[in-house]
């Protein structure tokens, strides 16, 4: 059994809550591992809490680095958006690619697959607790959107009623 450390921090559906759109809803136990070092590896378990497809809590960077993640394994969608919301992007993640997050973007992976998400990101080992901003994240209940499957099976997103959304 893999145990948290100071370079493992597993994410529980409980330290979830505060960013779901059901904050009630029920998902897998544990949602994702996070292993810090160089490179930083994060394994996204499958699954759905409630309707939403299990994601990483999300954050945006304290200063003003970009941060590149590469997909190891499986696939799913990175939604960023930057601090005013005026740019809100969900973009698909497979396997082998690389993607760079610009400079003052959220950014969040969603696992829509049926297997785990694998990634690595170069951000700094200590990033969690030196480079990573979650505030804005939690007091806004999550991102601009919610990735949902719909009643077809699609994929889709939804707005969160906490963000003002223009027509």
């Amino acid at each position: 059994m893999l145990k948290q450390t100071s370079a493992v921090k597993i994410r529980k559906l409980e330290d979830m809550r505060d960013v779901l759109m059901d904050p009630e809803a029920e998902g897998p136990e544990s949602v994702y591992v996070m292993i810090r070092g160089k490179p930083n590896i994060t394994v996204l378990v499958p699954g759905k809490i409630g309707r939403e497809f299990t994601k990483t809590h999300g954050h945006y960077h304290k200063d003003d680095r970009s941060e590149t993640y590469k997909v190891l394994f499986g696939g799913g969608k990175m939604l960023i958006q930057n601090r005013d919301v005026s740019d809100v992007k969900l973009l698909d993640l497979e396997l082998g690619q690389s993607i760079t997050i610009p400079s003052g973007y959220a950014h969040t992976m969603i696992n829509t697959g049926d297997g785990p998400l694998v990634t690595t990101d170069d951000c700094p080992p200590d990033a969690e607790t030196t480079v990573n901003d979650y505030e804005p994240i939690k007091e806004k209940k999550g991102f601009a959107q919610y990735v949902i499957e719909d009643e077809n099976g699609e994929i889709k997103t939804v707005p969160n009623p906490n963000y003002v959304h223009s027509n």
